[in-house]
């Protein structure tokens, strides 16, 4: 009796157990995902966390499920777990068997393992239309299992083979899958285990006493700017911690996912009926191979470059000069005494942001079609060769559109009024434009990067010549830092906007010619527009993909040749999908969501794109054209959330 219950209890804790009640399962109901709760605490669950969307998140995984038009009944029963409970009920007051008796050496979860096989064993799945018939056979033509009876009457002369031929073919396939899984779950482990291993960098402490040392040489004159610096690199190795842990938890999330979905299908192969198999095939090879496709960050390949303290030469020039200033390059000899501190590349110099991985988008009241606004041509009669609008900036009094065929920049009030043009000297190729007014202008032909006041002065030497090589796109990003996207060394760099000095450089190797960048101020993300291999990529605001989107074609979710981007307040990705005359509409999780203009609507060749303070946006065709489309009904769902918020 005393093995009995050491196996009834190892069964029950290993297997039995409900993660939201903590009880035995009741009624153990399974999700897509392949995780299991009661039918009640799932129920609960749903109508507690789901609200007006209709929706709710795995209490496990957090991955997203809708509620079924035919009630959370819909989700199917856990055969394994159902037929356990029910064996377990029955036999709870007999005696116990010998077979069960023999296991008290034996770990819990292969005791829960031999349990499982046995109540597969013992059970009997009869056919609905013929009770005492078995289920032995399975239709080829009409994909189902029957009984004997039913073979002979409503499936006569279809193809009918012995379901355990079917079963162990299906079984074959599971196991081949299952082997990939958990090879990608094992590298998942590993790369948790090494993501876990590099949250400790005590090279911070030894850049903090380089500074104080130099600090000391200077007194009080410089003591100011020296704990300026210490606080630099306290923020950057915090900054550093926080994006390893969203780095683990990512890695752990998804290690989750696969492991539920792995020991599910280990069940289903080892104890499964034939039925049960039939059932559950085809969804759980989808999901498993849905699973091996999603990569994995790879905490190796995402180390951050180093940042070391530079001690100044104090007879220099300034505090910078005779103090020292961080650095991400190593090029330079460090004295002795003197040491490297490794930080983290994108927020980690000064930035506070953190970094936020876009969560389920809540549902905006799109116009049905969207609605054209106005239009403008940007062609001037002293305009020498064809216009060629490539970059377009918006601030909260004028429209910005680059026109790198005639090299100006061509000003327009939001009214659509024609306010001057700056004339440029290098050849543009796109611009941003600062809380301030002035202008940022990238250069292709001169690879760098010229800053021009409101009224089109130069404000300072060009800068990035020793860095870039193919500047692009140019955006800023929340601490208004600049950010250029380079198609030949395929980086993002980030630049101090007020000296130009490098902070920072983002490596976006899965890029085969990144040339467009725009800043998602909703959740802090990077979006870049691979012109070469037809994507669009969403990075977190440290370089980490979160998703991806496109593929060539012409069909939705496929981009020909696409060029500029921009985002809204949303959180939303407009792309201008150039040789598809057609600009889409990107879920913040990467999805497809809707156009907002066609060839239908005469757009032709999008090229450059751009979204005003109240939800318009602006298209730049191939030519002189400009059009103004409204995508959201101006008393939409969300729109009145922000009014009375504000």
């Amino acid at each position: 009796m005393a093995a009995e219950a050491g196996l009834v209890t190892a069964f029950k804790d290993t297997i039995l157990t409900c993660s939201i009640c903590l009880e035995e399962y009741d009624d153990p109901r399974v999700l897509p995902c392949y995780h299991t709760f009661c039918f009640l605490c799932l129920s609960d669950h749903a109508q507690r966390t789901g609200g007006v969307k209709r929706s709710f998140l795995c209490p496990l995984c957090r991955e997203e499920y809708k509620f079924p038009e035919e009630g959370l009944d819909k989700f199917k029963k856990n055969f394994v777990l159902g037929k356990a409970l029910e064996l377990l009920k029955s036999q709870g007051q007999g005696e116990p068997q010998n077979d069960m008796a023999q296991v008290s050496d034996t770990s819990s979860s292969d005791v829960a393992r031999a349990a499982l096989k046995d109540v597969a064993e013992q059970s009997l799945v009869t056919c609905e239309k013929h009770p005492p018939n078995e289920l032995k056979y399975y239709c080829e033509d009409d994909d189902m299992v029957v009984c004997a009876d039913c073979s002979a009457t409503e499936h006569y002369r279809h193809g009918i083979i012995p379901l355990r031929d079917k079963a162990v073919a299906n079984k074959e396939r599971i196991k081949q899958v299952l082997t990939r899984a958990l090879q990608k779950m094992n590298q998942c482990e590993e790369a948790t285990q090494l993501a876990a291993a590099n949250t400790s960098y005590r090279d911070a402490d030894a850049a903090i006493t380089a500074i104080k040392h130099q600090m000391q040489l200077l007194f009080n004159v410089i003591r100011r700017q020296g704990e300026k610096l210490i606080t630099d690199v306290t923020k950057a190795h915090s900054q550093r911690m926080k994006n390893n842990e969203t780095l683990q938890d990512v890695l752990e999330l998804h290690h989750v996912t696969l492991q539920s979905a792995c020991n599910f299908a280990q069940q289903l192969v080892l104890s499964g009926s034939d039925s049960d198999i039939m059932t559950h095939t085809e969804s759980l090879v989808e999901r498993l191979e849905t699973l091996e496709r999603v990569p994995l960050p790879n905490p190796s390949e995402d180390s951050p470059d180093p940042l070391y303290f530079i001690p100044g030469n104090i007879s220099g020039d300034g505090l910078d000069g005779m103090l020292g200033r961080l650095s991400f390059q190593a090029d330079y000899s460090l004295p002795t005494d003197s040491a490297a501190a490794v930080l983290p590349p994108g927020d980690s110099t000064i930035s506070e942001s953190r970094e936020a991985t876009p969560t389920v988008e809540a549902p905006l009241d799109f116009l049905e079609p969207a609605k054209f606004v106005h239009s403008l041509s940007v062609k001037f009669k002293d305009d020498r060769s064809d216009v060629k609008v490539t970059g377009m900036a918006l601030d909260n009094e004028h429209m910005y559109f680059l026109d790198a065929g005639n090299n100006k920049i061509k000003l327009y009030t939001h009214f659509w009024e024609f306010e001057y043009v700056i004339n440029l000297n290098e050849e543009p190729e796109d611009l941003v434009v600062s809380e301030n007014g002035d202008m940022y202008v990238t250069s292709l032909a001169e690879k760098c990067i010229s800053v021009y006041t409101p009224r089109g002065f130069p404000k300072m030497p060009p800068f990035g010549r020793d860095r870039l090589e193919a500047p692009h796109g140019i955006t800023m990003n929340r601490e208004g830092e600049l950010m250029v996207c380079d198609a030949i060394k395929k980086a993002i760099f980030i630049f101090d906007p007020d000296d130009g000095d490098l902070l920072n450089v983002i490596k976006i190797g899965m890029c085969k010619e990144p040339r467009s960048i725009a800043f998602g101020r909703q959740y802090s993300t990077i979006v870049v527009c691979d012109y070469g291999s037809y994507r669009i990529h969403i990075l977190s605001s440290v370089g980490h993909t979160l998703y991806t989107y496109g593929t060539y074609g012409c069909g939705d979710g496929q981009l020909y040749e696409p060029r500029g981007v921009c985002t809204d307040k949303y959180g939303y990705t407009f792309v201008a999908d150039w040789a598809n005359n057609r600009v889409a509409m990107i879920t913040p999780r990467g999805d497809h969501a809707r156009y907002i203009a066609t060839e239908d609507d005469g757009i032709t060749k999008p090229y450059a794109l751009g979204m005003t303070k109240s939800g318009e946006i602006m298209i730049g065709e191939g030519g002189y054209r400009i059009r103004g489309f409204r995508y959201l009904k101006k008393t939409g769902k969300r729109v009145s959330s922000a009014k009375s918020q504000r």
